[in-house]
């Protein structure tokens, strides 16, 4: 047989048992397909609802009878929201004031949104408190807008009182400030949704290759067909590398079909995306992610294939798979950490490295030398992983699966009893 011969021959046999298992196809090819627009459109109802959800219906609010000095400031608070004034209530809330006896029972059973309070340390000097609940959206956006209003109140009385007495200009006009956001919108809702995008192929891959990888060799293994394999002409390294190259191919596939989705989702708007989103990905951006990931596939292709020769079994494949997957999506979850830019310390992490890459070109920042050296540590990585699966399945320990001991039988055909 000439030379690679017996490695294609086995790639194409482990390429057919892998088409022919419905699980891998199933994860590899029909999963990524739904998942995508699913969360394009999840990423688009979340904001919208976030837009809406602070116009629709009219928060709830209770006046503690210890509120005595602060009154005037609540009024103040109210009257300002309810003026169509320019940028007094910018997010269109509506409120209403409930007469209860037990503001702070009435806070806990949802019959209000929050709860105005007072504290008073000293004469004249009153302290409005704002009991909400975190755990309920609509209750800390009632108490935040309504905190915004009566600090607004304040400053007005405060202006109002320095004019009184001779003060020429405004406290706001002493020393403007105002911040200009010069990103723009595509880029901003790339930055949000490249976050996440890493995480999201790895563990599509993490789940098709694992599928193929526990069947590859530890399914073997179980069912004694990896030694026949190896009674024949094909050498242990082709062995290996056809079966690495098939959990390679799989998610490769896995990688493909997820930014062609995308790039079709976002670029074509066949479903409902974030506002911005498709100025962010053209198809530039699109190859460049997929570039990107194939050092991200071929680690975790190569990751699968050690763990899968580690176990003795197809159930303890599965038992190892579980920790492999969990902490295989950890470093991708570094672009959630605040402030952490590409070039830093994290370009010497692999996988973390990339995805800190994808949000990054996502956003609109292009830092060639880091996206490459970014590319060549995962690649470097993926390299020094597969040498190990390699040199871990040369061994005879690995491949042949061990065998209990046999009883030994007496004399006579009897066994002895304890």
């Amino acid at each position: 047989m000439r030379p690679g011969g017996a490695m294609a021959a086995l790639y194409g046999a482990e390429m057919r048992m892998v088409l022919r298992d419905r699980r891998t196809v199933f994860a590899s090819i029909v999963l990524p397909l739904v998942v995508m627009p699913a969360m394009l459109l999840s990423t688009y109802w979340v904001q919208d609802l976030r837009e809406s959800g602070s116009r629709e219906g009219v928060l709830l609010y209770a006046v503690d009878g210890s509120v005595a000095q602060g009154r005037t400031w609540i009024d103040a608070a109210r009257a300002r929201l309810d003026s169509p004034g320019k940028g007094r209530n910018p997010a269109g809330l509506k409120f209403r004031q409930v007469e209860t006896d037990d503001p702070a029972r009435s806070l806990g059973l949802g019959e209000v949104h929050f709860v105005l309070r007072e504290e008073t340390p000293g004469p004249g000097v009153p302290h409005l408190l704002i009991d909400y609940r975190s755990d309920r959206g609509a209750s800390g956006r009632g108490a935040a807008a309504f905190g915004e209003a009566l600090t607004a109140a304040r400053r007005e009385h405060r202006q109002a009182l320095l004019q009184e007495r001779g003060f020429a200009a405004r406290p706001s006009q002493v020393v403007q400030v105002t911040g200009i956001d010069v990103s723009s919108e595509g880029e901003a809702a790339g930055l949000a949704f490249g976050r996440g995008l890493t995480a999201l192929l790895l563990f599509f891959i993490l789940s098709a290759g694992a599928v193929v990888a526990t069947d590859s060799i530890a399914g073997e293994k179980e069912r004694g067909t990896l030694e026949t394999l190896l009674t024949t002409a094909a050498s242990r390294g082709e062995i290996v590398a056809a079966k690495h190259l098939a959990i390679f191919t799989v998610a490769l596939a896995v990688t493909v079909i997820q930014t062609a989705s995308f790039l079709a989702y976002v670029g074509l708007r066949l479903v409902p995306i974030p506002a911005g989103l498709a100025a962010a990905v053209s198809p530039s951006a699109a190859g460049l992610l997929l570039l990107l990931a194939l050092p991200v596939a071929a680690l975790a292709s190569a990751v699968l294939l050690l763990v899968s020769g580690l176990a003795r079994s197809y159930k303890e494949a599965q038992l190892y798979f579980v920790p492999v997957f969990l902490l295989g999506l950890v470093p991708a979850l570094a672009p959630f950490l605040p402030g952490l830019p590409l070039r830093s310390a994290i370009l010497l992490v692999p996988v973390s490295n990339v995805a800190v890459a994808v949000k990054e070109v996502l956003g609109g920042s292009r830092d060639w030398l880091s996206l490459g050296a970014a590319w060549l540590v995962t690649a470097a990585a993926a390299l020094l992983v597969s040498w190990a699966a390699a040199r871990a399945l040369s061994q005879e320990r690995l491949v042949v699966p061990r065998r209990r001991p046999a009883v030994r039988q007496p004399v006579g055909g009897e066994r002895r009893s304890a």
